[in-house]
């Protein structure tokens, strides 16, 4: 199978078997999961596919560009920081818009790992953004990935108008609208 198809099949197993996972129990004691709530138990993460040892706090989901259309939204993965609590917010975004920032969570900076030509990730990764900083993957402009409603931007004015509803959302979700918030972006010239 070529690289593109693995990718392909591992991200549709992400969507399927995870996302929507609303199976998330409450928690037993105040130090279980910093985010954890009852508004964000329904993007909360039990268990990864494929991946046989604890990843910890995780969400993703969909989540509105604007709430006056929730039809409209923008696919995400929240991985909060795994050494100790910091408040701020690492956003990765790969591609010009337009790719999926799942390719930087499954093979650059996210925590796991897979090992060439191997259908299961083999580990930890151990050099994880997730280690020490709040890490959010984004998949944007709406028509990318898993992101659901009408395509509308036509141009990256319009992208990014979309992307900043998300986010307002996003914080408003997660109560982080006072974290400082960082933005990378991988994005190759052919």
């Amino acid at each position: 199978m070529a690289p593109t198809g693995l990718l392909s099949v591992l991200l549709l197993l992400l969507h399927a078997f995870i996302v929507r996972t609303n199976a998330a129990r409450e928690c037993q004691s105040t130090d279980c999961y910093r985010y954890y709530n009852k508004q964000t138990r329904k993007y909360f993460v039990e268990k990864w596919p494929l991946v046989n040892w604890p990843t910890g706090e995780f969400y993703a989901g969909n989540v509105p560009i604007d709430e006056s259309d929730p039809s409209r939204s923008l696919f995400f993965v929240f991985k909060p920081a795994s050494d100790a609590p910091v408040n701020e917010t690492t956003i990765w975004l790969n591609g010009g818009p337009g790719c999926s920032s799942l390719a930087g969570f499954l093979q650059e900076v996210g925590p796991i790992e897979w090992a060439p030509g191997q259908l299961k990730p083999v580990k930890n990764q151990q050099y994880a953004w997730s280690k020490i900083t709040n890490m959010l993957w984004v998949e944007y402009p709406v028509g990318v990935g898993f992101t659901t409603g009408e395509i509308r931007a036509r141009n990256e004015v319009d992208a990014a108008k979309d992307f900043v509803g998300f986010f307002k959302n996003f914080q408003k979700l997660f109560s982080i609208q006072d974290y400082k918030t960082y933005v990378t972006v991988l994005s190759e010239q052919q």
